[in-house]
């Protein structure tokens, strides 16, 4: 039986575990170079004009009263647009090292998309194309360069295991 529990961001308190995970899963990690959580905050608000285009669904998992992981599911009706399909993201995924959890946030992100009528997923992309988009598989041992994303080593192995594929 898990011990945590994953479900949609729906309250103040709730958003605000959500934008925390990260100062949980990198809590001893001396590379990870934390956001200014204004920033992060800032692309969640209504003002943000992905909002104009698109659509999202966040959710965290909790144990414990500690929020250990979390996901956003989103639609960019551009992208969707512009490609011909119906194509989703997912992005902002953080997660403690345990690939239940992980599964279960995937999980979750899928079945909200394929409510939406999504066929295609694709990530991680952070709401935009232009900052935090795909995974770093190595060089883990250093801190990130300007604008590169950065991620614990087990993510890599958590995506394969889930049968998630590189883009071609």
């Amino acid at each position: 039986m898990p011990t945590f529990e994953v479900f949609p961001v729906s309250s103040a308190t709730e958003q605000e575990m959500f934008i925390n995970v990260p100062w949980v899963v990198y809590a001893n990690d001396p590379n990870w170079v934390p956001p200014l959580r204004s920033d992060v905050e800032k692309k969640f608000q209504p003002e943000n004009p992905f909002f104009q285009y698109g659509r999202l669904k966040q959710f965290i998992a909790i144990s414990r009263g500690t929020a250990i992981g979390r996901i956003v599911a989103a639609i960019n009706d551009r992208l969707v647009e512009r490609e011909g399909k119906a194509i989703g993201i997912f992005g902002f995924f953080e997660c403690v090292n345990d690939l239940e959890v992980a599964k279960a946030l995937f999980e979750a992100a899928e079945a909200w998309l394929r409510s939406q009528d999504i066929t295609e997923i694709r990530g991680p992309i952070d709401l935009s194309t232009h900052n935090n988009c795909l995974f770093l598989i190595d060089g883990f041992d250093s801190p990130p360069m300007v604008m590169m994303p950065y991620n614990p080593a087990y993510y890599p192995t958590f995506m394969e295991q889930l049968g998630w594929t590189k883009a071609k």
